[in-house]
């Protein structure tokens, strides 16, 4: 049967991980679309699902309160939807090119809602936000307002660790720690049956202290739990 299937990423990959862990063969059902929502996917979850599922994987930015606002177009990028909904941008302070989403929105008949502050961050340039006036785009939703860390002068997002992250491409998932200004706890989770050297371990956390301009204790842990609300922090 052709079919929809939206899902949370991580708790989709904890899925598939768990297939791999206990050799459970038997065939996925591989959906027409499949779209990515509810949470921040990092780069190597996005990437192992795609290598895993047949079926185009595309990236949904929404809410419960107003369903979808930006969808995966063929290019690649977030392609605004915009039936009934209105897209504004605040800039985050001593940032140029980080902003906040602002939506206005009639989705829901029941929940209207004009600028509301989603507590989500865009990182755009200055014709990144020319091609979003124009067209509708953005390359990607770079974390949340409340995740943000200031140091040293710099505004830094998840979006900026996850790029790091992504680069050892037998990490699967983190979470980093704020111990103080300058002290940092980084647990670490590998893909199944994956190895990460001494050497690699030592490169991360040399990028990372220098990203974070400070300490940087990076381990490998077995789990990660999710907050209270169900979702999972990668900053905390």
């Amino acid at each position: 049967n052709v079919y929809y299937l939206d899902v949370d990423p991580i708790y989709f990959y904890i899925f598939l991980y768990k297939m791999k862990q206990y050799n459970i063969t038997k065939p996925l059902p591989q959906p027409k679309v499949m779209t990515l929502s509810y949470e921040y996917s990092p780069i190597s979850i996005t990437s192992y699902i795609k290598q895993t599922m047949s079926c185009p994987v595309l990236d949904l930015y929404g809410t419960t309160e107003f369903g979808y606002v930006f969808l995966t177009n063929q290019d690649g990028e977030l392609a605004l939807c915009p039936e009934l909904l209105d897209v504004d941008f605040i800039q985050i302070e001593n940032a140029d090119n980080l902003y906040e989403l602002v939506i206005s929105s009639f989705k829901n008949e029941h929940m209207p809602l004009i600028n509301y502050r989603m507590g989500d961050i865009v990182e755009m340039t200055k014709n990144q936000y020319d091609k979003f006036k124009e067209h509708g785009i953005i390359t990607r939703i770079a974390g949340r307002t409340k995740n943000l860390i200031k140091n040293n002068g710099k505004t830094i997002v998840v979006s900026t660790i996850d790029d790091i992250i992504s680069k050892y491409k037998t990490i699967a998932f983190y979470q980093l720690s704020i111990i103080s200004n300058k002290r940092y706890n980084i647990k670490l989770l590998l893909h199944p049956d994956a190895y990460l050297s001494v050497v690699e371990l030592n490169s991360l956390n040399q990028e990372l202290q220098d990203l974070l301009c400070g300490d940087v204790d990076c381990s490998i842990g077995e789990t990660i739990a999710p907050e209270m609300s169900g979702k999972f922090a990668l900053i905390k």
